[in-house]
């Protein structure tokens, strides 16, 4: 059974969309083995994909045996979903906040609730974490997979650091160290400029400065845990998006403590937790205000029942 469904949705989907799917797949089935994941909280169960994104998670869900799957997101490009996916009658796709949909569903009694890197994204995690407990039946499962900001990338600056196995890297050219100086790193600004232009803009263009390389932005944004290394320039160095605001901010600063009692406080009790680890040098300046656990810890991954 599980095979047809998934050859008659799968088949219609673009290449590039099978192998997000695949990718998600094998995610999910990593979190299984490891004992993260009980199949149980999903299996023939009602699921919602909570900001779902390309709706891949979704798909992988369902085709480890989710009954029904309700993929929403604040950002869904309805035209980017695979018809056959949209039309399907075992999902419900849309472009809403859970707390839309929360008003309009006449269902409020889901059993699974998966949350994949959405929550350091939300600016009133309390108000959230209440509405996913009232769309909850008794015996549901709230399953959140945070990035957690005070690890080498947790501001989400794409395009200049990403992991590299159990570490953080830089992804561009080191210029500095080059006899052309900024010359070298032409290419990949344009790159970042073009595909993340909340990331790299005019305004950092006109920062550098061939003879004070230390002063760059591109420069500082080289270095794992940036973000807190040079929180004094932050404005000037980053973009409004990295911001904590409820208008432009994407980011929030909750460290992995104020997400467990945020989840507590809603009326959870946590059943699983597990935190991934990386492998990057901690800067000594950092540890006179941070630990070492908030700052090599990635992911932050819970799972909670409502009391």
């Amino acid at each position: 059974m599980e095979d047809r469904l998934e050859n008659e949705i799968l088949s219609t989907f673009s290449i590039d969309m099978q192998n997000r799917v695949a990718a998600r797949l094998r995610v999910l089935d990593e979190m299984i083995a490891d004992g993260r994941m009980d199949p149980k909280w999903f299996k023939n169960k009602k699921v919602i994909d909570w900001e779902a994104g390309d709706c891949a998670f979704a798909v992988a869900l369902f085709l480890r045996g989710a009954s029904f799957v309700v993929a929403i997101d604040t950002w869904l490009m309805p035209h980017l979903v695979p018809n056959k996916l949209m039309e399907h009658s075992q999902f419900y796709i849309a472009k809403q906040s859970i707390h839309d949909f929360y008003e309009t569903s006449e269902d409020k009694n889901f059993d699974f609730i998966f949350a994949n890197t959405v929550t350091e994204h939300l600016q009133n995690l309390p108000l959230a974490f209440d509405t996913v407990r009232s769309l909850l039946s008794h015996d549901g499962v709230f399953v959140t997979n945070h990035d957690n900001y005070y690890q080498p990338v947790g501001h989400h600056d794409h395009g200049m650091l990403y992991y590299s196995g159990s570490k953080i890297v830089f992804q561009g050219v080191e210029c500095w160290n080059t006899k052309e100086k900024c010359a070298t790193s032409n290419e990949h600004r344009s790159n970042i400029s073009d595909k993340y232009p909340w990331t790299w803009s005019v305004q950092h263009e006109k920062q550098r400065n061939p003879e004070a390389c230390d002063q760059c932005p591109y420069y500082k944004r080289s270095k794992p845990w940036a973000h807190l290394i040079y929180q004094s320039d932050f404005n000037k160095t980053w973009s409004p998006t990295f911001t904590t605001h409820p208008e432009r901010g994407t980011i929030n600063k909750v460290t992995p403590f104020q997400l467990r009692q945020f989840i507590i406080e809603a009326g959870f009790f946590i059943i699983k937790e597990h935190h991934s680890k990386l492998q990057n040098d901690i800067p000594a300046q950092l540890l006179i205000e941070h630990t070492p656990e908030f700052l090599t810890t990635s992911m932050v991954w819970i799972a909670a029942k409502s009391e």
